[in-house]
């Protein structure tokens, strides 16, 4: 059975990073969202590429990052069931630390200079001067997190995790009166069987039920509303040190989600079986609720700031729109998933190795083509597809040809 979930999980994981550096490629071609190098604008565009650029991004942005946050609060779980909240705590510095550190000291400036920026830089000096006068010393550092922005919010997501069972098992020890070291680990473990951590009492007690379809229709509209508010402050585009605060209510939400499938038992319930007719509602319903929000809300007419964010219907209707997405393709694809067949076959397990690594590297590879290929005069759709395509194939290479060959390196990226 745990090889089975992991088995679609990792699927998952792979199919997303794989649309991750898609869509980094549609928005290098269609300026529609943000990232290091375009080479069109949307105003640019003609209406079919528009719309088609404009699909794509958007309903990729509006689950795909979230159900990687839905996986890493179920296994946030299982690891303190397992591991305890120190051994958790230092793994997560350690696995997602150093890959988030090594971006942003040694792989991002290195890109930036010598391929992103190359022109514009060199001219301002060598390498050293870039990274230690501009890069280092003006803290341009710290919001260089590239797309490994996942990486730092997934790390501070299983700290304040860490914390507040830290702060309950502190609160359950405090009542007891005269507690001993002894009794303070044992308020620990009766923390955790309290919330369903740990794994013996998991396996004691039957699993709760898992959210009904009227739960998870609430949580949508929780989600939406939150979403909502942010964005009055923080609309769609501005970001705070690479974080875009606008997306985070979904992500927060699935990774209580998957917590709480972790500690109540349904998650495997949830994420299976009848379920994927989640999928086939947002595909049915949300591709047209999409259109409408465009074609009304004026976003095919250039007006995308109503959509953003601000106390307007269309920023409301997007925000419903996006949370709908968000939760029923992270519930109805992963039952897609998991109701195939079981077998690890060999590609598999190739791309699943080699995933993470190409999330990290793929910016290097595809900024590296959209500049050797800047004079190649095809219509951009088709130029996104097959930049993309070779960026993800170039990145796999390289992950398994370079990276699993290195000790430290391939431990950790």
């Amino acid at each position: 059975m745990e090889k089975q979930r992991l088995s679609y999980i990792d699927d998952i994981r792979s199919f997303v990073i794989f649309l991750v550096v898609m869509l980094h490629s549609s928005v290098t071609y269609s300026g529609i969202g943000g990232w290091y190098i375009t080479e069109n604008k949307s105003d640019a565009l003609g209406l079919v590429p528009l719309v088609v650029f404009g699909f794509f991004n958007s309903f990729n942005q509006a689950w795909f990052m979230g159900i990687l946050f839905f996986f890493g609060g179920y296994f946030a779980s299982e690891s303190i069931g397992r591991k305890g909240l120190k051994s958790f705590v230092k793994d997560r510095l350690m696995r997602l630390g150093i890959p988030l550190l090594g971006f942003m000291f040694v792989i991002n400036p290195l890109m930036m200079y010598f391929i992103a920026y190359a022109k514009e830089l060199r001219g301002t000096g060598t390498f050293a001067e870039f990274y230690l006068g501009k890069y280092i010393a003006s803290g341009m550092v710290w919001g260089e997190t590239g797309p490994l922005w996942f990486v730092e919010a997934l790390l501070i997501f299983c700290l304040v995790y860490a914390l507040v069972l830290r702060l309950r098992s502190l609160a359950a020890a405090a009542v007891q009166a005269g507690a001993s070291v002894n009794t303070v680990s044992t308020a620990d473990a009766g923390a955790f069987a309290a919330i369903g951590s740990s794994p013996v009492s998991r396996m004691a007690s039957p699993a709760k039920a898992r959210p009904s379809v009227v739960t998870l229709s609430a949580l949508i509209l929780v989600t939406s509303a939150a979403a909502f508010a942010i964005r009055m402050f923080f609309p769609i585009g501005t970001n705070v040190l690479n974080l875009q605060f606008c997306f985070f209510a979904a992500y927060v939400v699935l990774f209580v989600l998957g917590i709480r499938g972790a500690t109540q038992g349904w998650f495997a319930s949830l994420t299976s079986g009848t379920n994927s007719r989640w999928l086939a509602a947002v595909l049915c319903v949300g591709i047209p609720a999409w259109a409408a929000i465009m074609i009304f809300g004026g976003a095919l007419s250039g007006n995308i700031a109503s959509i953003n964010g601000g106390l307007r219907w269309q920023s409301a209707a997007y925000a419903l729109w996006e949370s709908f997405t968000a939760i029923g393709v992270s519930v109805g694809l992963s039952a897609v998933f998991a109701n195939r067949r079981k077998e690890r076959r060999a590609l598999s397990l190739f791309f699943s190795r080699n995933s993470f690594s190409v999330y990290v590297f793929h910016p290097v590879f595809l900024i590296g083509l959209t500049k050797l290929l800047g004079a190649w005069l095809v219509p951009p759709l088709l130029k996104a597809l097959l930049v993309g395509l070779s960026a993800f194939a170039l990145s796999m290479a390289f992950a398994e040809l370079v990276v699993r060959r290195i000790p430290f390196v391939g431990k950790y990226f």
